[in-house]
């Protein structure tokens, strides 16, 4: 199989680089799209945009998807809803109120960030 067409989606729940690095460089993309996670004691979303910046900073910003799967209906109970709302009162504007302004914060500079939201997505969904 071409790895090139794989997207591993919530790439993000662990921090085990060797692991990551060894996927983006086997050709998969890794999907960055758990956010803002930390509930039943995962990586919290500081520690996730921690392992974004050590991918980028080992040169895999275009093996790397950063995007949202955020709900935006639900069908669960109203108070499921509310609980929700209350972890994640940002929804799916996490990414861009949290997340960007972190890792520029870190030194990520924009081409990469460009990559990992427009150029990697691009480049996966154009490939034949």
């Amino acid at each position: 199989m071409d790895l090139r067409r794989v997207y591993i989606g919530h790439s993000n729940d662990t921090d085990d680089l060797d692991y990551l690095a060894g996927l983006a460089r086997k050709g998969c993309l890794l999907g960055m799209d758990h956010f803002p996670g930390g509930r039943a004691g995962g990586l919290d979303w500081e520690e996730r945009v921690e392992v974004i910046r050590q991918l980028v900073e080992m040169g895999l910003a275009d093996k790397t998807c950063l995007s949202h799967d955020d709900a935006l209906s639900f069908n669960g109970t109203p108070e499921e809803a509310a609980e929700r709302r209350a972890y994640n009162p940002d929804s799916i504007s996490f990414i861009s109120r949290k997340v960007l302004p972190r890792l520029r914060a870190l030194g990520i500079r924009e081409e990469a960030i460009s990559t990992m939201t427009v150029g990697a997505p691009r480049r996966y969904f154009e490939a034949k």
